[in-house]
């Protein structure tokens, strides 16, 4: 029997044979995909709120845009200083919205002025959350005519995501290790990849139409705050053990 190498842009068919026999499914290992498992991990920290957020705000209405302006700003003035007697202080208040805007009806297909709307509208950060209903109702009675939101958060949700976010890696490791113990592997401790997903980061809110109804005895059940983290972690394995 006669033996040849066959060579070939300078590697030898010989070695080819080799390396097909060894490596028959033509698995590199310098292709790191080939050896990776992908794992999702998840992670959720619960915290008690310890602040509020409340948008709410004076809106006014009038044919002249000078009385309308006026009328919004003795109101929205009266709103800040009662906040303020009750303990609320300067810089826990500030203005999130203010427009003024042209108002009007259509009727029979012809566009009538109706006059002008000025929307002053204030974010009040409350950190004593036993203030809530007092803020809404002295705001109330002090003219503001518009309750947006009211939403429970804490003031470091940094420090919360964080913990989550160790707990998604470290769910996703554990993942990752039970497909590799179950294919018959062994990952590497050190992740190739890690990827975050963005996640919104979980308030407690109250509607509008919740406020409404609300006063000063009207007791608020805050619950917990839920903080999640999502991520991806890619490991890679050494299929030859």
């Amino acid at each position: 029997m006669i033996y040849k190498t066959i060579k070939s842009n300078n590697i030898s068919m010989e070695a080819y044979l080799m390396h097909n026999l060894i490596n028959p499914f033509g698995l590199s290992r310098n292709n790191e995909k080939d050896y990776n498992i992908k794992a999702w991990g998840e992670g959720i920290v619960t915290a008690k709120p310890n602040q509020a957020i409340i948008s709410l705000g004076v809106v006014t209405k009038d044919k002249d845009v000078k009385n309308a302006k006026d009328e919004n700003a003795e109101l929205a003035n009266q709103v800040l200083k009662n906040l303020m007697k009750i303990g609320i202080k300067e810089e826990e208040i500030e203005t999130s919205t203010y427009t003024i805007s042209s108002m009007y009806d259509y009727q029979d297909g012809k566009k009538i002025f109706r006059g002008y709307e000025v929307k002053h509208i204030f974010k009040i950060t409350i950190k004593d959350l036993s203030k809530v209903s007092e803020v809404i109702d002295v705001a109330a009675e002090s003219g503001a005519n518009v309750v947006n939101y009211i939403r429970f958060t804490v003031s470091n949700p940094e420090f919360y995501y964080n913990q989550a976010l160790e707990k998604a890696v470290i769910n996703a490791r554990k993942k990752g290790e039970v497909v590799a113990r179950t294919i018959g592997v062994k990952i590497n401790k050190i992740p190739l990849r890690v990827n975050e997903k963005e996640i919104d980061r979980a308030v407690r809110y109250f509607e509008m139409s919740k406020l409404a109804v609300m006063d000063s005895s009207t007791p608020i059940q805050l619950g917990n705050v839920e903080f999640k983290s999502r991520v991806s972690v890619v490991f890679q394995y050494d299929m030859f053990e």
